[in-house]
């Protein structure tokens, strides 16, 4: 008999089927693919854009693999022609929730490729192995394709990253999931694959090797499960600070996305002390924001100009609230509302009723001294709220003055 859950027994349920074959999976996506997605890119989850953006990188992704692949694939690999292949065979239906990066290096004279995958859900999923092959299948007939003459296959060696919290108890073989009983002679006749997981769950944050970036990435991404987004390992400052820029802030990111303590995620940025990591913050703070007073604007100007004005005002107030109002929060919403005035007024301006071509680099300029001075009297997110609207409405830079509160 077929091993299948029976539907009027809830607890016999299994998950799904995996979809078939007929999809996109096995198409060349061509010469606009990129390892690195953009602002369009479907990889839109924060677990997935961390982890492919640092792991492109082909120095983070030699660090991470030369250390957790097992020694088997390790000892012939020929790192320095480690590559990133610029494609992705994500299944559309799949590419909210899982991210997959693709190498090509040498084994000796043998071309290889190497598939990594991040599985960044809660449990595991025992349809992985068929997952697998589906996006290995697409690969060799881009290969094919590509390379019209050879007359063998590629050797592929397929990775998971596991995010989950807790252990990964499922199947790693395909031939796993086919129907043959214990010791059935045929099992040669099916298919086979077979792929290494790497658990974050079951590794140590001081066991997790590679480069700086690398290194600091994982520790998040295993904290981030382990709901220890907040601990020692993670804010280490010598780690943070053989970051890049670049690798900081997408760190820093990625954090912002996930902690909901806002208040004790600044007091850990406070403790070290470190200005680029404030600064990280602070823009990554006033990116929400914006984005959360745009989208009210937006939502309220279908409904007329009045209306429009309430329900956007109204809209950034929750957005705000919801952000919390800590004092990186404030601090990003006062270098919002000068920004404003510089875009709004910087450009063939008077001198005295204009700010500086950056008024955030010129302190000592006594226009921008003053704003400043007034703004950082202000502890009210609401009031701040009220001023960033006037900032964009003012008609001169001594308009929005007019409306800044007197400093006793």
């Amino acid at each position: 008999m077929p091993d299948c859950p029976n539907p009027d027994h809830p607890e016999s349920a299994r998950p799904p089927p995996p979809p078939p074959l007929e999809d996109p999976a096995f198409q060349d996506p061509g010469q606009n693919s990129d390892p690195n997605p953009g602002p369009e890119d479907p990889l839109h989850q924060p677990h997935d854009r961390l982890f492919r953006e640092t792991f492109s990188d082909p120095a983070n992704a030699r660090g991470f693999l030369q250390a957790h692949l097992p020694e088997s694939v390790t000892r012939k690999i020929l790192w320095e022609s480690l590559e990133c292949v610029p494609c992705s065979f994500i299944d559309p239906a799949l590419a909210a929730t899982e991210s997959d990066l693709v190498f090509k290096f040498l084994r000796g004279d043998t071309l290889c490729y190497l598939y990594v995958l991040l599985e960044h859900q809660s449990t595991e999923d025992p349809f992985m192995p068929y997952r697998l092959a589906r996006y290995i299948l697409g690969l060799w007939a881009r290969h094919l394709r590509k390379h019209p003459g050879c007359r063998r296959l590629p050797p592929v060696f397929p990775v998971v990253v596991y995010q989950g919290a807790a252990p990964w108890k499922s199947g790693t073989r395909l031939r796993d999931l086919i129907e043959l009983e214990p010791g059935d002679p045929n099992e040669q006749w099916q298919l086979g694959l077979e792929f290494s997981v790497i658990e974050l769950f079951r590794t140590g944050y001081e066991e997790l090797r590679g480069t700086p970036e690398g290194i600091l990435a994982l520790r998040v991404l295993k904290a981030d499960a382990a709901g220890e987004l907040l601990s020692e390992p993670v804010w280490q400052v010598e780690q943070w600070r053989k970051l890049s820029g670049a690798a900081l802030y997408r760190v820093m990111r990625y954090i912002a996305s996930r902690n909901r303590d806002r208040e004790a995620l600044w007091h850990q940025i406070e403790k070290l002390k470190e200005p680029r990591l404030e600064e990280a913050y602070m823009t990554i703070t006033e990116q929400y924001w914006a984005e959360g007073r745009a989208a009210g604007h937006a939502a309220g100007h279908t409904a007329g100009h009045t209306a429009g004005h309430a329900a956007g005002r109204e809209q950034g107030l929750r957005e705000g609230e919801a952000r919390g109002e800590t004092r990186g929060a404030l601090r990003a919403k006062r270098r919002a509302i000068l920004r404003t005035l510089e875009i709004r007024h910087g450009s063939g301006s008077t001198r005295t009723d204009s700010l500086p071509a950056d008024p955030l680099t010129d302190p000592a300029d006594p226009l921008t001294a003053q704003l400043q001075a007034r703004l950082d009297a202000i502890d009210s997110g609401p009031a701040l709220d009220q001023l960033f609207e006037a900032a964009l409405c003012s008609a001169s830079v001594e308009d929005f003055k007019r409306q800044l509160p007197r400093i006793p």
